[in-house]
């Protein structure tokens, strides 16, 4: 039995300190947006008044799956950064409610309009 507390069963499970968990109901790291990720950006965004650009994108895994896009504003003079988030329905609850991806949120985080007319 004492051999058994100093085997290496216990040092192979752990998992290299570089590799990352993501939490339980949270958000992944930023990464690039794929070609998918960005038409659901689009589709989602193409009937609101301000016009977004996305930079990168986090995921979050919930019935369905968010995508948080982290994006700037590209017209008008009140320009700032924002995040949108997007709720992607199961493909199977999709399709028998005929639901979209659509907008949860849009959280605006800092204004820059100001910096770019000085610097003009």
């Amino acid at each position: 039995m004492l051999g058994a507390c100093g085997s290496k069963a216990t040092k192979q499970q752990e998992q290299p300190q570089s590799e990352k968990r993501q939490l339980v109901g949270g958000y992944s790291e930023w990464k690039q947006i794929t070609p998918q990720e960005m038409v659901i950006f689009k589709n989602a965004t193409k009937r609101l008044d301000v016009k977004y650009k996305a930079n990168k994108v986090a995921h979050q895994v919930v019935s369905g799956i968010n995508l948080r896009f982290m994006c700037h504003s590209v017209l008008g003079e009140d320009r700032h950064v924002a995040f949108i988030t997007i709720h992607v329905p199961p493909a199977s609850d999709s399709v028998k409610q005929h639901e979209m991806p659509k907008i949860i949120e849009i959280k605006r985080m800092e204004s820059f309009g100001r910096r770019l007319k000085k610097r003009e």
